[in-house]
């Protein structure tokens, strides 16, 4: 078999196409009938091959459409013109013409064939060039077909099934009628149940991605007319350009609609062999990754194993070329695949004629190979990319992936700079050009991603050091940083850096972190911070952006608004660590004056605040009085009056009243009753000091002045009593009701005690004597007092209904009557 096969290559003319066909069938034992004969060739055919006819049987149907365009591929080439094939069906049959092709002689042996039958090795030259066509798949046309007939002159013969071994066995005929333009056709008689309707499917669905790894067929033709109706007519055209490039653009083009392809290929030397492995990226409109899922191809297409770009190189696939047979010479090829496919990245990424293909083409990694026996060798490809430097940086130098950081493009500015790094130190950062969504599919191979404490940690030295820059002070800058941080500001551990960070624009001051200040933000102008309180409020330009306000207020900043602000103030004087001492007077002043300006209302909070008092002394507005306030808000009990030249109690610092020197005397009295009402500092001389929580006692002041340390008498303090009585002083003399006050118990001792102080004042009596005012009288008329016995309260103006209601509370009876004049007698023995 081998001689006859060595000499048709020979074959030049009719004759020696004849002689070669002749001994084909010699060779096969076609030509006996003879039992005998036809075990011969069953044994050999068997000995061969070891394959069955059922393997035939078992291949798809139309799997001969394929086929034929191997055979094509194959067959030699005639002249420099476009190769192009051409299928032509119709209701009689399916005819094949090749165009700048034709068979020779070792193409008629391997159609007459059914095995892989390598021949001797030819140094240099693909490994297709070196092995006969498998011929189990093509012979699968005769489940639809009676017979082939082939002409390419010098040859014209057919495999007819009514022949002896029609299947493999060549039979001349003179059937001429193909001749023509074309330098090889195929005409085949089909069946009479052939199923046209999936016929016309094969061909309609014709995979026309094979031309992009055919080195000679340019173009496939397909007609379909049945009943004198065409059915279906297209052209598939491929075209290079850029064929100088690696990769290089491939071009499909079918009845106008353009499909395009970066096309990389590598020769590797295998076994001593050498073996072409080539890949094909598809493009969408855009010449952007088309991310479908693409043919692993052995020239012919097997099927898809999940790889978003077509794979192509000499692979031994099943008798069906339904799938990759895992054998060594496979695992050989895909260990060299390991290097190709990894240097057709990097060719993507480095010098793609198409300039976007350079930073997307990693999503023609987005997904890896389905099947066992392409996984492993994937993960060697990712490891074989992690070490190759070919990734851009920020800076436009290169990076290998394990050396590669990238960051989400919220972590850019406006202008796509890094936020937290200096430009000329961010060499380990990939380029802007490259999407975040992009970098997450090359993770697999090391790419890092910034996270958001990464991010944090460069900002914190960034914006702290000298680098910082003008641009990194502007509202742009920091509404994108805003933006950036806000996501994670929930994460504690991020928050906490944040706070570190200056980031917070202060009027007038420039940056500082959260950490460092009290901040406050203000949209109203008419709001401003009182000294002395340690906070800062916030550029107003900064916080009218709302990125930049929400991330402020994460950040522990408040609204500022009139009511914050006093209750600032409060929280401030009311803290126990507060130490009034260390504050300027001028805020403390400030303090109360805005308490004022806010009209704020909370007295028992407000009276505890401090205040500056005359002699520089900081007490709790609870303790002190108001002064004397001018012309014309002069008081008949005033404070000052009482205690000012004595030294006694506190006075408020004449620089509160500055606020009203020009004002007439109707705010001067509007802001004195503000004090008394909202912060508990009385114009008149105060009776009790409450404690926080409730409690009260005698004032050392009016204490002083019941014992006659200011030379009043009696009298006079009596009669202050009386007249403020209802207004200031009875309040403190009622008790508490143990069902709704829990305190109930401590006021209502803190009352006894004020009425057993009170009540033993020592006053002056008529005729100079004096008494406790709980043992004094009160009479309005000589008789009552005629034995001069009682001690009677020397007071003015008796008549007065004021006293009634003051003298009562201490049991002094002021309507004057015979039962209280007699009482008064027994209980003196008279």
């Amino acid at each position: 078999m081998a001689s006859s096969t060595a000499a048709s290559h020979m074959s030049t003319t009719e004759t020696e196409a004849k002689l070669h066909v002749n001994a084909i069938r010699r060779g096969k034992g076609a030509n006996g009938t003879t039992p005998q004969a036809t075990a011969h060739f069953v044994a050999s055919l068997t000995e061969e091959t070891a394959i069955t006819w059922d393997q035939i049987l078992r291949c798809q149907t139309m799997q001969f459409i394929l086929e034929f365009i191997q055979q094509a591929e194959d067959a030699t080439a005639v002249g420099e013109g476009p190769k192009e094939l051409r299928f032509k069906l119709h209701a009689r049959g399916l005819q094949i013409d090749f165009t700048g092709m034709k068979l020779v002689s070792k193409d008629i042996d391997a159609l007459s064939g059914v095995a892989l039958a390598p021949e001797p090795i030819v140094p240099g030259e693909p490994t297709k060039h070196n092995r006969k066509v498998m011929g189990i798949g093509i012979k699968s046309v005769f489940k639809i077909a009676t017979a082939i007939h082939i002409y390419s002159p010098p040859y014209c013969i057919k495999f007819d099934t009514k022949e002896n071994w029609g299947m493999i066995c060549p039979v001349w005929t003179e059937n001429y009628l193909m001749a023509g333009e074309f330098h090889a056709s195929f005409y085949i008689e089909l069946h009479k149940q052939c199923d046209m309707s999936a016929l016309t499917s094969v061909l309609r669905a014709l995979d026309y991605k094979i031309l992009i790894f055919s080195s000679t067929i340019a173009r496939i033709t397909v007609d379909i007319s049945i009943r004198n109706a065409m059915v279906l007519d297209y052209a598939v055209t491929k075209s290079l350009t850029d064929v100088e490039t690696v990769p290089s653009i491939v071009s499909i083009r079918r009845n106008g609609k353009l499909e395009e392809f970066l096309f990389s290929s590598r020769d590797v030397n295998l076994d001593g062999r050498l073996t072409r492995i080539s890949l094909a990226f598809p493009l969408d409109g855009n010449r952007q990754p088309l991310l479908r899922p693409q043919s692993v191809y052995s020239d012919l297409p097997v099927k898809d194993y999940g790889f978003l770009f077509l794979l192509n190189t000499d692979f031994i696939t099943s008798a069906d070329r339904r799938s990759i047979a895992d054998i060594p010479w496979n695992n050989k090829l895909l260990r060299s695949c390991v290097q190709v496919i990894g240097d057709s990245f990097v060719d993507l990424a480095r010098r793609s004629p198409i300039d976007g293909i350079r930073w997307t083409w990693m999503r023609f990694m987005r997904h890896g190979p389905r099947d066992e026996l392409f996984r492993g060798h994937w993960n060697s490809v990712l490891d074989h990319l992690s070490r190759l430097t070919f990734l851009q940086t920020e800076v436009g130098t290169r990076v290998s992936p394990l050396n590669a950081v990238y960051c989400e493009s919220r972590f850019r500015d406006r202008n796509g700079k890094l936020m937290h790094v200096r430009p000329e130190t961010s060499n380990t950062y990939l380029s802007t050009s490259y999407l975040a969504h992009d970098c997450r599919i090359i993770e697999v191979l090391g790419v890092e991603r910034a996270s958001p404490l990464d991010i944090l940690r460069g900002l914190e030295w960034l914006l702290k050091s000298r680098y910082r820059t003008e641009a990194q002070r502007q509202e742009d800058y920091i509404e994108d940083l805003a933006k950036a941080i806000l996501p994670s500001v929930h994460d504690q551990e991020c928050k906490k850096l944040m706070q570190k960070i200056p980031i917070i624009a202060i009027s007038g001051e420039g940056f500082v972190a959260a950490d460092d200040e009290d901040i406050y933000m203000s949209l109203d102008d008419d709001v401003e911070l009182p000294g002395g309180l340690g906070g800062k409020i916030v550029d107003q330009r900064f916080a009218r952006h709302t990125p930049i306000r929400r991330l402020y207020i994460c950040l522990g900043g408040k609204q500022l608004n009139r009511s914050a602000v006093c209750d600032m103030i409060i929280n401030m004087h009311t803290d126990p660590k507060f130490n009034p001492g260390k504050q300027k007077a001028d805020d403390l002043i400030d303090h109360a004056l805005y308490l004022y300006q806010s009209d704020f209302e909370h007295k028992a909070v407000a009276s505890q605040i401090f205040i500056l008092a005359t002699n520089g002394k900081r007490v709790r507005a609870m303790h002190a009085h108001q002064p004397y306030q001018g012309p014309g808000t002069e008081l008949k009990h005033a404070a000052a009056r009482y205690y000012q030249k004595h030294g006694l109690g506190y006075f408020l610092d004449d620089r509160y009243l500055r606020l009203h020197k020009d004002k007439d005397v109707f705010d001067r009295i509007v802001f004195a009753n503000w004090l008394r009402e909202h912060m508990d500092i009385y114009p008149i001389p105060r009776l009790v000091t409450t404690e926080p929580d409730g409690r009260f006692k005698l004032t050392p002041e009016f204490r002083t002045l019941m014992n006659g340390g200011t030379g009043l008498s009696s009298a006079d303090i009596l009669v202050l009593l009386r007249d403020n009585w209802s207004a200031f002083y009875s309040v403190h003399f009622l008790y508490a009701s143990y069902d709704r006050d829990p305190r109930a118990e401590a006021i209502n001792t803190c009352v006894a005690n004020l009425m057993e102080e009170l009540s033993g004042m020592q006053v002056d009596c008529l005729g100079g004597s004096k008494a406790p005012l709980r043992d004094t009288s009160f009479v309005l008329s000589e008789w009552e007092n005629r034995e001069g016995r009682l001690s009677v309260l020397d007071i003015p103006d008796p008549m007065d209904p004021r006293w009634e209601p003051f003298l009562e509370t201490f049991g002094i009876d002021v309507r004057g009557s015979i039962s209280r004049y007699m009482k008064h007698l027994e209980e003196r023995e008279i």
